[in-house]
């Protein structure tokens, strides 16, 4: 053999027996460390014999290591293409950060501007009601708390450092009308609906002062109220004035009176003469028969009897008089209007005698009570009979026919109506009836209808005329009842 080809021989069996062993080299490699006696005794082959084989496998795979080329190297990822995630994230938290902070920056500003226009306001309301002398007050039903404005606490006397409850509120309000208070605070408080009232409040000892309230519930829940506010007014000087002017009417409604008492000074001295001159013809009689033997003492005792009653009608007649004339303010009471109608025809007898007026009298029973004065209700009802008798005055003495009767209106008023059988108004005319200084008589002076409606009006009713379908005219007066002004 030669030695080319011998050598080609023990390069092949070289290069078999290498690349056996390069197997075993990386299956040995390949198992676990735990694995060594299994892999030096694969095929027989020891450490030694794989000696050859590794640093020939270490020198090949140094030889076929790719060269360091740009072109074949991974190309590294940029900062943008790690952390893109990343920045997005940050970048949308600033953005949403910075409109929050905006946002934030134009309410704080928004409130800001609030606030000053709010303190502004106040301001502006705390000068008005300084200047009007107006009260605020804020009641905390639950805490029974209740706030007031320096105006109002310096209106009902109680100090800045003062807390005021509802019990502390009302110590401020005048004895008098303290009922009257609660009761309208209760009222609202039920019916959750506005109130007004007026009342008297003792702000130091021994002044006294009138104040308007006028307030509402506020803060409704679930049926309940949780506030009440309301404003006080100081009217003391408007009060007076209203005391003044009502004092001025009263002496104008007397001094009308006086002179219509005047018109009736003969019939009321009639009135006077018949009980007179009839006690003085029994006491007369009565001197005689004492003159006489035997004295006849059951004739004399039926003679005084007839004496003490002429003298009680007497009596009636002055006191009806004294009452008319009395200069006292005005006095409510329960009323009966057919009795007080009574009554003053019991007064008008002598006259419509005189005046040959024919009365008729149609006066019902049972009426509700009206709360009026008793002698400003007689003082009307005198002002419109002589008012209605003078309007007959040219009229036969058998056409002078005078109605009067009460009832109920249809409104369930209790009204009184006196008609007459006169000429009646022309309409221009009885627009202006009663005005003051208004007449259609050539010797009055156009007050008594006037006072009349006047009196009427301050009971809470009123006054109105009519002309009759057939002749003559009719005057009505309608006042409310006592339940209905009780509302």
């Amino acid at each position: 053999m030669s030695k080319p080809a011998e050598a080609k021989r023990f390069s092949l069996a070289e290069s078999s027996k290498l690349a056996l062993a390069g197997g075993l080299l990386l299956l040995g490699m390949a198992l676990p460390a735990a694995a060594g006696p299994l892999r030096t005794g694969l095929m027989g082959y020891g450490e030694s014999d794989l000696s050859p084989a590794r640093s020939i496998f270490d020198e090949n795979l140094r030889s076929t290591a790719i060269e360091s080329d740009p072109l074949s190297r991974r190309k590294e990822p940029s900062f943008w293409e790690t952390y893109r995630g990343w920045i997005i994230a940050i970048v949308a938290v600033m953005v949403v950060q910075a409109v929050l902070i905006a946002a934030l920056l134009v309410e704080r500003r928004r409130r800001r501007q609030t606030r000053a226009e709010l303190l502004e306001s106040e301001k502006r309301m705390s000068l008005a009601a300084n200047a009007m002398g107006v009260g605020m007050w804020l009641w905390d039903i639950a805490r029974d708390d209740i706030w007031a404005s320096p105006q109002a606490r310096a209106l009902y006397g109680i100090t800045e450092s003062e807390t005021i409850d509802f019990e502390r509120f009302l110590r401020s309000v005048h004895p008098a009308d303290r009922k009257t208070t609660r009761k309208a605070v209760e009222n609202a408080l039920a019916d959750g609906r506005e109130f007004s009232v007026q009342y008297r409040v003792v702000p130091h000892e021994g002044e006294v002062r009138w104040v308007s309230v006028h307030g509402q519930v506020e803060s409704v829940t679930a049926g309940r109220p949780g506030a009440i506010a309301w404003v006080s007014i100081d009217v003391t000087d408007r009060k007076s004035a209203e005391l003044e002017a009502e004092q001025h009417r009263n002496e104008l409604v007397r001094m009308a009176r006086v002179g219509l008492l005047g018109q009736l000074s003969g019939s009321l001295a009639h009135e006077l003469n018949q009980p007179l001159a009839s006690i003085l013809s029994n006491a007369q009689a009565a001197q005689r028969l004492l003159r006489q033997e035997p004295v006849d003492l059951e004739e004399i005792r039926d003679i005084f009897k007839d004496i003490v009653e002429e003298d009680q009608r007497a009596v009636e007649v002055i006191r009806r008089l004294r009452s008319l004339f009395n200069r006292g303010e005005l006095q409510r009471q329960p009323l009966d209007m057919s009795e007080v109608a009574g009554v003053v025809l019991k007064l008008m007898h002598s006259d419509l005698l005189t005046r040959h007026v024919l009365l008729f009298e149609e006066l019902a029973k049972g009426l509700p009570a009206v709360s009026a004065d008793r002698v400003q209700l007689q003082q009307v009802l005198l002002n419109l009979i002589v008012n209605a008798c003078e309007s007959m005055a040219e009229n036969h003495p058998d056409d002078r026919r005078l109605m009067v009767r009460t009832g109920r209106g249809d409104g369930g008023e209790v009204m009184v109506e006196v008609v007459d059988a006169g000429k009646g108004l022309d309409s221009s005319v009885a627009d202006r009836l009663f005005e003051p200084f208004f007449t259609t008589k050539s010797c009055g002076i156009g007050m008594g209808l006037a006072i009349c409606r006047s009196i009427i009006e301050a009971h809470g009713g009123w006054i109105t005329f009519t002309n009759n379908a057939d002749r003559g005219a009719t005057f009505r007066v309608s006042l409310p009842v006592m339940e209905s002004i009780g509302r």
